[in-house]
């Protein structure tokens, strides 16, 4: 094999080589945005919750210290809910 042909064969390698762990790059970014994505879905869902609770909580008259007690909801946001279920 000729010398041009090693190197024009080794370039192509590398080029092969840059391109799969640009791919496999990729693919990680990919899963960790997933990952990331889902935990933050599942802590807006817990938050949901726990305003939906500290809503129920207050229709029968249960003290915003106790809500906030309960549900580790701050003054301010139970204040809100509150003011919206008024």
């Amino acid at each position: 094999m000729t010398l041009l042909k090693r190197l024009i064969r080794n370039l192509s390698d590398e080029t092969a080589m840059a391109l799969y762990e640009a791919r496999q790059n990729s693919l990680h970014e990919r899963a960790n945005m997933i990952s990331t994505a889902k935990a933050q879905g599942r802590a807006e869902g817990r938050t949901e919750s726990k305003k939906e609770l500290a809503i129920a909580a207050f229709k029968n008259g249960l003290s915003i210290e106790v809500i906030s007690n309960i549900t580790g909801l701050d003054m301010k946001e139970l204040e809100k809910l509150k003011a919206q279920i008024e």
